[in-house]
């Protein structure tokens, strides 16, 4: 597997269109296909039938007409695509979104659809965006975020403030700074704007391109991902030398505490096992990582020494103190951590 081909755009009504989204598949040769305001009802959705294509996730409005979003994947046997669920986060009119779990036989990832009419609330799309980012980056190590979010991307406005700041705060950046909508009135006024979006924390450096759909009056937005250039955990050909993880009891300790607190209760959200079984290991791993961290063998400098007040135990106590710090600023468990995190502290600097 080479790459993988995600494609976002703003179809404006799906259901006259059909035969528009099949030129398109077939000239593109997309592998997931992110849709904003097909426009359907959720007794309706089904209309989408595509050759070679399923629909895995969708938001349909159910007190409203239009809006809507969806994601299509392709049939292959190079990965495979589960929804996930988002009733959690949803919100008809402010936050229309879905979510689907994609795997590959190299690496596994979050798919974030999500669309805001330009009358959608903004606080309630920031909340709703804060939460669906916290709750999906502690299980997914790799997450796109596509969409339309109808906040003008391009020059220095509050709402792009606001959006960058939070997108910064999860590690995550804007692939593309290119207009997705070019209007002109009857008075001949040209607008030009950033309304759609494909956003990800991957590690791959090509921008995302801009071309016409032929679907309504947004333009659409194409990431190819070069797979075999992704920094995959795991992969033997990031690896440079041995790596290692020091394994202490304190640490085994904390790892126990950690897991005590998970709620496996969103296992219930797949449908089917291998998703849960992936859910399951991505939880668990990210601990072990936090506590555990992959390290390289130092090289022994040479005359260096200790000052001699740094005595093995003081070194001791300073590796603990960082591993619990490291659990107590990355996880949402319960006060334990934090109560045991602050007292640790306050014993090691006196």
């Amino acid at each position: 597997m080479q790459n993988l081909q995600i494609i976002n755009v703003n179809c404006q009504s799906i259901t006259n269109k059909i035969s528009r989204l099949e030129i398109l598949l077939a000239t593109e040769n997309l592998d997931i296909l992110c849709i904003t305001e097909h426009h359907c009802s959720d007794d309706r959705i089904n209309i989408v039938q595509l050759d070679n294509y399923n629909l895995i996730a969708s938001y349909c409005r159910i007190n409203h007409k239009c809006g809507g979003s969806l994601i299509l994947v392709k049939e292959s046997d190079m990965y495979s695509a589960t929804e996930l669920s988002c009733s959690n986060f949803a919100v008809e009119m402010h936050f229309e979104c879905c979510a689907i779990n994609l795997v590959t036989k190299l690496f596994v990832c979050c798919i974030i659809n999500i669309y805001r009419p330009c009358d959608g609330q903004l606080d309630i799309f920031f909340d709703k965006l804060h939460d669906i980012l916290y709750y999906f980056t502690n299980t997914f190590k790799i997450l796109y975020l596509i969409g339309d979010f109808n906040i003008n991307y391009i020059g220095n406005n509050a709402n792009k403030l606001i959006l960058q700041d939070l997108l910064l705060n999860f590690g995550l950046r804007c692939t593309s700074n290119e207009p997705t909508r070019v209007f002109v009135n009857k008075h001949g006024k040209k607008s030009i704007s950033k309304l759609d979006y494909i956003i990800t924390n991957d590690d791959v450096n090509n921008e995302s391109s801009i071309f016409q759909p032929n679907l309504g009056d947004h333009l659409a937005m194409k990431r190819v991902i070069v797979i075999n250039n992704l920094d995959v955990p795991g992969d033997s050909s990031t690896i440079s030398q041995p790596k290692y993880r020091k394994i202490t009891e304190y640490g085994l300790e904390c790892l126990c505490s950690a897991i005590s607190g998970i709620d496996f209760n969103m296992l219930y959200m797949f449908n089917c096992i291998d998703s849960m079984f992936e859910y399951f290991m991505n939880t668990i791993i990210w601990y072990i990582d936090a506590i555990f961290p992959l390290v390289h063998k130092p090289r022994k400098k040479m005359g260096t020494k200790y000052k001699g007040w740094i005595t093995p135990f003081i070194i001791k106590q300073g590796e603990e103190l960082k591993q619990l710090f490291i659990i107590f600023k990355n996880s949402n468990c319960d006060m334990y951590l934090s109560n045991l995190y602050k007292c640790k502290k306050k014993n090691t600097l006196n």
